[in-house]
C-alpha cells in the first residue's frame, strides 16, 4: 500500500462534545483498526510507538498468531529498555467520506493491561 501526502486531519470545536473539554484533557478519538471501531484511541503526539494491548486483540478477533516477535529493545529518554512481545501491522482509517484516510501502521503488542 502506497500513501501518498495528502490534505491534514484536523480537529477543531465543532468535534468536541457539549460542556466537555478544555485545553488539557487528552486527545481521544474514534478510528477503523482493520475494519474495526474502536471508540477510545489515546492520540499521544509524544509517543514514539502505537501499542494495542492483547484484549482489544481478542476483541477484534485478531489471533495472537498474526503477531511477529520483535529482538530489539526499545528506549525510553530515562535509558530504560523494555524488549516489546510483538508488532502486527493493521490498516487503519480516520474520518468520513470524503475526507476518509488509509494506512497501515505497526503496532506493538502489549500482554499488560495498563501502562503507568
Amino acid at each position: 500500500m502506497s500513501v501518498d501526502k495528502e490534505e491534514e486531519i484536523i480537529f477543531g470545536k465543532g468535534d468536541l462534545e457539549a460542556d466537555k473539554g478544555s485545553q488539557n484533557d487528552p486527545m481521544v478519538i474514534r478510528m477503523d483498526i482493520a475494519n474495526f471501531l474502536v471508540h477510545k484511541v489515546l492520540v499521544d503526539n509524544g509517543s514514539s510507538v502505537d501499542i494495542l494491548f492483547m484484549d482489544m486483540l481478542r476483541k477484534m478477533e485478531i489471533e495472537v498468531t498474526s503477531l511477529q516477535p520483535v529482538s530489539t529493545p526499545l528506549v525510553g529518554f530515562g535509558g530504560s529498555e523494555v524488549i516489546p512481545l510483538e508488532t502486527i501491522d493493521l490498516p487503519v482509517s480516520i474520518g468520513t467520506e470524503p475526507k476518509r484516510k488509509t494506512m497501515m501502521v505497526k503496532f506493538f503488542g502489549s500482554r499488560y493491561s495498563f501502562r503507568i
